[in-house]
Parts: C-alpha cells; sequence; structure tokens
C-alpha cells in the first residue's frame, strides 16, 4: 500500500486577526534567523512579486546552510493572475530546503488554483479573530506583558469597547498601562481613553436600548460622534446590527445552535455570540419595529425628506435620536 506523500514545508498564513498572523510570523522568523542565519531569509510584497520572482527565489540554494525561508506578503491578494497561476503550478516542485510562507489579509479565494493546491501540497493555517473569552483572556494577559493590571470585568468592557481588532486593542492598552502608573486598569480610563470601535459603539447601542435606558444611548451616540465618526456609517451599522439581532433571535426560536447560527448569517462567532446575548432583551416584534423605522429612515434620506448637506446632518442625527427614544418606551 503507496505511503500518504509527506506535505511540503509550504505555508498559507490567512484570516481576519492580521496581528496574530503578523506575529506568528515574527517569532517563526526569529527563531529561523537564531538558526540560519538572516542571509538565508527573503521577504516579498506580493505587488511588486512575480513568478520568475518566485523561480528565482526557490532555486537560489541556502548559503552555508540546510534551510531559507521565504515570507511573500499578500500575493493572491495583489499579483497578476498570469503570476498566480504561474506560481500554482511551481508549488509541487519546490526544492525541499526551501521554508515558504505566504500571508494574507483577509481570507483568499478558496476557488482558486494556488489556494487549493497551496492546502494541498503544504498547509493553510486560518487566523480568525478572537471569540469574545479568548479575546478577555488576551487583553488580561497582555496587559500584564506590558506591565499593567487589569481585572476580568474592565478587560470584558474594554473588549466590547473596542472589539476583536488586536491592532487597535494592543495600542489602547499602551495608553491605559501608561495613564495607570501600575496601578489597576479602571473603568473611568476605559471610558476616558479607550477609542471606541464603530461596531462596538453600535453594540453597546443597541445593548442600552434592550435595557430602555435612554441616558446611556444617548450618551455612546455623543461619544461616537465626538470622535469624529461619520453619521452615516453610525446609522448603516446600526441597520446591519439590528439586522444581525433579527436573524439571531429567529434562528434561536428555531432552536439551532451558535455554530448553525455563524454557518447559516456567514457571521464570524464573535459577533454571533454577543447578538445571541443581546437579543435576549427584545421581542422579535420590538426588532422588527426597529429595523422597519430604520429603513424609513433611509428612504427619507435618499428622497430628500430628510434633508443632509455637507457639514449637517442635523436632521438625520434628529430621525436617530427620535428613534431611540422611541425603542426605550
Amino acid at each position: 500500500m503507496p505511503t500518504a506523500k509527506a506535505k511540503k514545508a509550504l505555508y498559507l498564513f490567512h484570516g481576519s486577526d492580521h496581528f496574530s498572523a503578523q506575529h506568528k510570523i515574527k517569532h517563526w522568523t526569529d527563531e529561523f534567523i537564531k538558526k540560519y542565519g538572516d542571509l538565508n531569509m527573503q521577504t516579498f510584497q506580493g505587488e511588486d512579486f512575480t513568478a520568475s520572482n518566485f523561480q528565482e527565489a526557490i532555486s537560489t540554494v541556502p548559503f552555508l546552510s540546510e534551510k531559507k525561508l521565504i515570507v511573500i506578503r499578500d500575493f493572491l491578494a495583489d499579483a497578476a493572475t498570469a503570476d498566480l497561476q504561474e506560481v500554482a503550478d511551481m508549488l509541487e516542485e519546490i526544492p525541499d530546503y526551501n521554508v515558504v510562507v505566504f500571508l494574507e489579509r483577509g481570507k483568499p479565494d478558496g476557488r482558486t488554483a494556488i489556494y487549493k493546491r497551496l492546502n494541498k501540497i503544504g498547509q493553510a493555517i486560518e487566523f480568525p479573530d478572537l471569540e469574545k473569552f479568548e479575546l478577555v483572556q488576551w487583553i488580561t494577559k497582555t496587559t500584564q506583558a506590558k506591565g499593567g493590571s487589569i481585572s476580568s470585568r474592565e478587560a470584558g468592557l474594554l473588549a466590547e469597547t473596542v472589539g476583536p481588532d488586536l491592532w487597535q486593542m494592543s495600542h489602547e492598552l499602551e495608553k491605559l498601562t501608561l495613564y495607570s502608573n501600575g496601578k489597576q486598569i479602571t473603568t473611568e480610563a476605559i471610558e476616558k481613553l479607550a477609542s471606541a470601535n464603530v461596531d462596538a459603539s453600535v453594540f453597546k447601542l443597541t445593548d442600552y436600548l434592550g435595557q430602555k435606558n435612554i441616558k446611556l444611548a444617548f450618551k455612546t451616540l455623543q461619544n461616537l460622534l465626538a470622535s469624529n465618526q461619520d453619521l452615516f456609517q453610525i446609522f448603516f451599522m446600526l441597520v446591519r446590527h439590528v439586522r444581525i439581532l433579527i436573524q439571531v433571535k429567529t434562528l434561536h426560536n428555531q432552536n439551532l445552535s451558535k455554530d448553525q447560527m455563524v454557518a447559516k448569517i456567514k457571521e464570524h462567532p464573535f459577533v454571533v455570540t454577543n447578538a445571541l446575548s443581546q437579543s435576549k432583551n427584545f421581542s422579535i416584534e420590538k426588532l422588527t419595529q426597529l429595523y422597519q423605522t430604520l429603513l424609513k429612515i433611509d428612504i427619507d434620506t435618499k428622497s430628500g425628506r430628510i434633508k443632509t448637506v455637507t457639514n449637517d446632518n442635523s436632521e438625520l442625527r434628529l430621525a436617530i435620536e427620535q428613534l431611540l427614544v422611541k425603542a426605550c418606551l
């Protein structure tokens, strides 16, 4: 019976959590240089990288070493179609002295020849956004590594305020640990310093609507506007979020599991987990009413019944504020 062919040292790192993928690459690079030296490592950018460059890179033997490391960034996203196909055809022939890593932002098209061959010949490793409990753990651990401390409650608040973008979260933790100066990070510090992610803030906004807390709903909207967030972006994120709540509420009433919901509505588990928890504060009738009101605001804006002009979106803001009041009744 023939034995399975061993996979090559060929990797595709991809996913929405580009921060973790970058850190994995850095760890590999540091360890590789310790063992084989920096003369045997090459990094390329996809938009400037061609099939002939790839052929040259994999064909050049290591200098006084057993291995060489080749890192190619955003090739699947930025390269010309012809180059993608040519590189796909070369993957089987990569000499064994090479370790090749393709690093991509986001998720590549799984239907392409290069993706299919990378996954078959090597390994496609996805880095998805962390789920909320994982994000809270990451915040706690990273805060400690930066010389600070944070409770699980405040870590949860920060997760809800900033969201799963670890680049932004790392930046926020730098500010908060510096501001706290060795003391535990407080709720007040988070509310004062943390830059709210629009999606996460809209989640907080609808959470306050579910609690019928009009004061905090208005405060969240004001904070978003004070941080120079575009009112149209806030509005359309609100539309999107209410639509997700309706979908999750409906599927929950049909007794679907969280994993089935994720597959059905094609949203990240982080989003579905939060929406599932929040949807318990609303009836399906209330959510439908909210959504219909939002659609009416959209129609009125496009038809001119709600006037929006450069530097004056006061009528749209008033319509959103009226929606918040009605939702809390």
